[in-house]
Protein backbone atom coordinates (compact mmCIF):
# COMPACT_ATOMS: atom_id res chain seq x y z
CA UNK A 1 0.00 0.00 0.00
CA UNK A 2 1.41 3.22 -0.59
CA UNK A 3 1.34 5.89 2.00
CA UNK A 4 2.94 8.70 0.18
CA UNK A 5 0.43 10.98 -1.73
CA UNK A 6 3.53 12.29 -3.91
CA UNK A 7 3.67 8.34 -5.48
CA UNK A 8 -0.02 7.81 -5.38
CA UNK A 9 0.34 10.69 -8.13
CA UNK A 10 2.91 9.92 -9.67
CA UNK A 11 1.64 6.34 -10.30
CA UNK A 12 -1.82 8.01 -11.51
CA UNK A 13 0.20 9.97 -13.89
CA UNK A 14 2.09 7.14 -15.06
CA UNK A 15 -1.30 4.92 -15.42
CA UNK A 16 -3.10 7.34 -16.98
CA UNK A 17 -0.35 8.44 -19.47
CA UNK A 18 0.86 4.61 -20.20
CA UNK A 19 4.35 5.83 -18.83
CA UNK A 20 6.88 2.80 -18.62
CA UNK A 21 8.58 2.53 -15.20
CA UNK A 22 11.75 2.19 -16.97
CA UNK A 23 11.24 5.57 -18.31
CA UNK A 24 9.65 7.08 -15.07
CA UNK A 25 12.70 6.29 -13.06
CA UNK A 26 14.65 7.80 -15.80
CA UNK A 27 13.05 10.98 -15.89
CA UNK A 28 13.15 10.92 -11.80
CA UNK A 29 16.76 9.97 -11.99
CA UNK A 30 15.96 7.07 -9.96
CA UNK A 31 16.97 3.18 -10.61
CA UNK A 32 14.37 0.92 -11.89
CA UNK A 33 14.57 -1.20 -8.41
CA UNK A 34 13.94 1.98 -6.46
CA UNK A 35 10.96 3.19 -8.16
CA UNK A 36 9.17 -0.62 -7.68
CA UNK A 37 9.76 0.02 -4.32
CA UNK A 38 8.28 3.26 -4.02
CA UNK A 39 5.09 1.52 -6.30
CA UNK A 40 5.31 -1.43 -3.86
CA UNK A 41 4.80 0.96 -1.13
CA UNK A 42 8.31 -0.62 0.90
CA UNK A 43 10.14 3.35 0.49
CA UNK A 44 9.35 7.32 0.34
CA UNK A 45 11.22 9.39 -1.20
CA UNK A 46 13.76 10.80 0.90
CA UNK A 47 16.18 13.15 -1.04
CA UNK A 48 15.23 16.65 -2.07
CA UNK A 49 16.05 16.95 -5.56
CA UNK A 50 13.88 13.73 -5.91
CA UNK A 51 11.30 15.18 -4.03
CA UNK A 52 11.34 18.31 -6.48
CA UNK A 53 11.75 16.49 -9.52
CA UNK A 54 8.59 14.36 -8.76
CA UNK A 55 6.62 17.40 -7.63
CA UNK A 56 7.55 19.15 -11.00
CA UNK A 57 6.41 15.54 -13.11
CA UNK A 58 2.67 16.35 -11.32
CA UNK A 59 2.66 19.99 -11.65
CA UNK A 60 3.16 19.43 -15.38
CA UNK A 61 0.31 16.70 -15.22
CA UNK A 62 -2.13 19.63 -14.12
CA UNK A 63 -2.19 18.83 -10.32
CA UNK A 64 -2.19 21.06 -7.78
CA UNK A 65 0.31 21.30 -5.46
CA UNK A 66 0.14 24.17 -2.24
CA UNK A 67 2.63 24.21 0.19
CA UNK A 68 0.72 25.12 3.56
CA UNK A 69 3.59 25.86 6.45
CA UNK A 70 6.58 24.03 4.62
CA UNK A 71 4.00 21.03 3.73
CA UNK A 72 3.28 19.91 0.50
CA UNK A 73 -0.37 19.28 -0.19
CA UNK A 74 -2.05 17.98 -3.29
CA UNK A 75 -5.07 18.58 -4.60
CA UNK A 76 -7.91 20.58 -5.37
Amino acid sequence: MIKDERIKKLMEIADKHQISPITMAHIIGISLATYYRYRKGETIPQGQNTKRVIDKIIEQYNYKIKIIKGKTVYGA
